[in-house]
């Protein structure tokens, strides 16, 4: 499951003007709550939404807190300007507060485009000493247990898409660091589309790093493309951090490195989310943005639970409605 939603929306000039009040007026409330189909938010709710600069099928999350015993809803919107914010909306649609987070809009500047990687962060080369890490990889949020598999689901206009990710009893060696093999398939209408044996590994501190892979696109039972393949250590490209030790909100970090080719970056917006999805419900996840700092538009949100030691939820698309539900966890005896 690796980043492959730019909300762009022009709200009616006078809201944007109340929008910008509302900000300078409120202050940061922290809500945990849970991610909602478009269809169940109410529509009073969605009304203000997109009146605000939302978008129609965009992902709301219904949180576990009331105001004036009313349920609150909350939704990221991006103005004109480019800049991010969340709306509070209470379940009669009226706007109680606009959230602006710093990182955040970081995050929306990197992911349109108007600064790139390189500005983010400084200059960008990991020392990885390979003592340091170990190919038992056992952090809660991101566990691999040779002969587990991860089974998700999801349709579209193409239709239904299958994604089984299984943790191996292979391993490889990728910058004198012995990294966990995981073998990564996507069907779509019972046809292989794509292939990836993924590297990892977990360093002493308990951060799983990301060192690169091996990925085929196939179209009619014939490797068509390798793109996106790529191996830490090899023409410049450098291993990235896909899940810290103790996940929390904060600044943007990078998940792979190879300049022009693989720069996935990730974020921690929250770590009390709840998600149901096939394969149960799940309380407590670490939600995270996931997006290319070389596209545009291309934005992911991922919902990580320590039950299950991975993702449970994935959604994505231009207008970030295409939700790619945990299944079925599988393992070998």
């Amino acid at each position: 499951m690796k980043t492959r939603p730019g909300i762009s929306a022009a709200a009616d000039t006078s809201m944007l003007m109340i929008v910008s009040a509302l900000v300078s007026l409120t202050t940061t409330t922290c809500f945990a709550g849970h991610a909602m189909k478009w269809s169940d938010v109410p529509q009073a709710v969605r009304t203000t939404l997109l009146a605000n600069g939302g978008v129609s099928g965009q992902p709301v999350d219904k949180e576990n807190q009331t105001i004036d015993g009313k349920a609150v809803y909350e939704a990221g919107i991006k103005g004109e300007d480019g800049k991010i914010a969340d709306l509070v909306v209470t379940e009669d649609g009226k706007l109680v507060e606009v959230k602006h987070d710093d990182a955040e809009d970081r995050a929306a500047e990197l992911a349109a485009g108007k600064i790139n990687a390189s500005e983010a962060s400084a200059p960008y080369h990991p020392t990885i000493d390979p003592a340091s890490f170990s190919v038992v990889v056992n952090n809660p949020y991101f566990t691999l247990t040779p002969g587990t598999t991860f089974t998700y689901k999801s349709h579209d206009d193409e239709g239904t898409e299958i994604n089984k990710v299984t943790v191996t009893d292979q391993t490889k060696k990728v910058m004198g660091v012995t990294t966990r093999v995981v073998w990564d398939r996507v069907w779509l209408n019972g046809e292989l589309i794509e292939e990836t044996y993924d590297w990892y590994a977990q360093d002493k501190d308990g951060n799983v790093w990301y060192f690169g892979e091996d990925s085929k696109e196939h179209e009619k039972g014939k490797v068509v493309s390798t793109k996106g393949s790529w191996e830490a250590g090899v023409k410049g490209a450098q291993p990235g951090i896909v899940m810290h030790a103790a996940p929390q909100p904060g600044d943007p970090y990078r998940q792979e490195y190879k300049k022009g080719e693989a720069e996935d970056m990730g974020q921690v917006l929250s770590v009390k989310k709840t998600v149901k999805v096939p394969a149960g419900t799940y309380e407590n996840c670490v939600k995270t943005k996931d997006w290319s700092a070389i596209e545009t538009g291309n934005i992911e949100h991922k919902y990580y639970s320590k039950e299950v030691g991975n993702v449970v939820l994935e959604t994505k698309g231009n207008d970030d409605n295409k939700r790619v539900e945990l299944v079925e966890v599988t393992k070998t005896k």
